[in-house]
């Protein structure tokens, strides 16, 4: 038998964030104009006025200006494409917006984009995504950039 490395890995990139962080990042930024990971399901709690789902590929788009919402796929195969585009979006273009992460202290992504650019939120104990049966395995964090 095999046996998963779930800190790691997922199968499943759909993590609904729950409603008390969407109020917090609507207390951060006022608004949420844009959401590039989202769902129809998930944009009723985001509420985000413009958002892509996976049939979009928010990778192979022109981002939204304006004040935006991520929470990214965590699958290894994704993520760091989808961090990269996310900085490109906040830190380079200026965009104001939060990011939910995994706590990554050790990767060249934190180091290089984060760490010293952005306003790092630690979360306490592990979320609990809306909808998932049990809380995340690993722990994550709140990043916020330009706030307003």
């Amino acid at each position: 038998m095999k046996i998963k490395n779930y800190l790691h890995e997922s199968n499943n990139n759909e993590w609904y964030t729950p409603g008390y962080i969407i109020d917090d990042v609507y207390q951060v930024l006022g608004t949420i104009d844009f959401d590039p990971f989202s769902n129809h399901y998930a944009n009723t709690i985001v509420q985000a006025t413009h958002y892509y789902t996976i049939d979009n590929d928010a990778l192979q788009q022109s981002w939204h200006n304006g004040k935006c919402f991520i929470n990214p796929p965590y699958s290894r195969a994704l993520i760091n494409n989808c961090i990269n585009k996310s900085i490109e979006h906040l830190l380079l273009d200026g965009n104001a917006g939060v990011i939910l992460i995994n706590v990554a202290t050790d990767t060249k992504w934190f180091h290089d984009y984060i760490y010293n650019h952005a306003e790092v939120r630690f979360i306490k104990g592990r979320l609990k995504f809306s909808g998932a049966e049990h809380n995340a395995p690993f722990p994550s964090m709140i990043v916020v950039f330009n706030p307003i």
